[in-house]
């Protein structure tokens, strides 16, 4: 396994994802697999119709048109309107084994296949590779107790299934748009007052089903927006969730656009112009070097 960096503070570790180093002949099986698995939801329509994430024929711009056709229908309809946008910590390495082999049992993933995919997931060793200019460092060989690798072939698709009922759960109160892990709720009533019901029973519902699937919820990067228009009065909510404060913010990261609650696109075209500027003047840099 080798640590890839994603952002933030180089010297904490929960900011790189491990990616698995897997040989290639395991990738035929996985291949093989993956392909079987995908006939088989696909002929029985089993993956949920909010997940966009690692499915053919689907993408990032039908998740992001799902999201705001959602927010613009509310709008439209003169409900309030608020977003959860939720963030799952270390989502592919939480997955419990146990509890992933008897949600394929119950998609119809049995017998003999079954125990093919449980072989895969069971009884695997990894070790940590870090490179320096000069020397390569390797640590202890240890049991894998549970995740689906990263870098894997079969590991997303198992994913899908391991978090495929989280929208039957919360169904009645809200709408959900799902992109793999990234897990972006709509709450929407006519008043004040079912609204915060709703939302406080999204948020219980939300929190218990990642509890009993052993996934953990980070309320700290996890943010509320209320979705406004000129009319609309921002209301003053205190959102908290056993204890813990949920950030309310103006604006949010949902698949790499910038969401403000005005639905203006200010912020991301602010974004748009400083990393463009950003490249040029990195490319003008290295011009100057080379020359």
């Amino acid at each position: 396994m080798r640590p890839i960096f994603k952002a933030g503070d180089k010297f904490d570790i929960a900011n790189f994802r491990p990616i698995s180093l897997l040989i290639s002949f395991s990738k035929i099986f996985e291949k093989i697999f993956a392909t079987r698995i995908q006939k088989h939801l696909t002929q029985n329509q089993i993956v949920a119709n909010e997940q966009y994430g690692f499915r053919s024929n689907v993408s990032t711009d039908n998740a992001s048109y799902a999201l705001m056709h959602e927010i613009l229908s509310a709008i439209n309809n003169k409900l309030i309107i608020g977003g959860l946008f939720c963030d799952i910590s270390k989502a592919f390495d939480c997955v419990n084994h146990r509890i992933l082999i008897s949600k394929l049992e119950y998609y119809g993933i049995r017998g003999k296949f079954r125990n093919l995919i449980d072989s895969y997931l069971k009884d695997r060793y990894q070790r940590v590779i870090i490179k320096d200019k000069f020397v390569i460092h390797y640590s202890n060989w240890e049991l894998v107790k549970h995740d689906v690798p990263h870098g894997s072939i079969l590991g997303p698709l198992l994913f899908l299934l391991h978090i495929n009922d989280l929208p039957t759960a919360i169904a009645k109160n809200a709408k959900l748009v799902l992109y793999a892990d990234h897990t972006s709720l709509i709450i929407t009533s006519p008043n004040y007052t079912e609204f915060v019901t709703k939302l406080n029973n999204v948020l219980d519902v939300d929190h218990e089903w990642f509890k009993s699937n052993l996934l953990f919820l980070n309320l700290s990067k996890t943010t509320y927006l209320q979705f406004l228009t000129k009319k609309c009065q921002k209301l003053d909510l205190n959102i908290t969730l056993r204890n813990n404060q949920i950030t309310s913010s103006t604006n949010t990261k949902f698949l790499g656009l910038t969401i403000e609650e005005t639905l203006s696109w200010k912020c991301h075209t602010n974004h748009l112009i400083k990393a463009e500027f950003g490249l040029l003047c990195y490319q003008g840099h290295h011009t100057t070097y080379d020359r």
